[in-house]
């Protein structure tokens, strides 16, 4: 899964997901409140907020959920 804040970006892992959130690792230097996208190949990007962070993984929640038909894609892709 890619990740997008601004210039940078980076592949990530999905640690948990749901409709509304997710746990996300390999990233750092993010802080509560950023905004960013997350973009799985093939899919429409999406956009969510940092709602906790520590070192190389963070707590994020999605501004719009997750249409079930995305969330079972990105659980299968896992």
């Amino acid at each position: 899964m890619q990740f997008r804040c601004g210039n940078r970006r980076a592949v990530v892992q999905l640690a948990d997901i749901s409709q509304n959130g997710a746990r996300v690792k390999g990233v750092f230097l993010v802080r509560q409140g950023d905004t960013f996208y997350l973009k799985l190949s093939g899919m429409e990007s999406f956009e969510a907020r940092v709602v906790w962070a520590e070192e190389f993984e963070f707590g994020c929640e999605f501004l719009r959920p997750l249409n079930p038909v995305i969330l079972e894609a990105l659980v299968h892709s896992r």
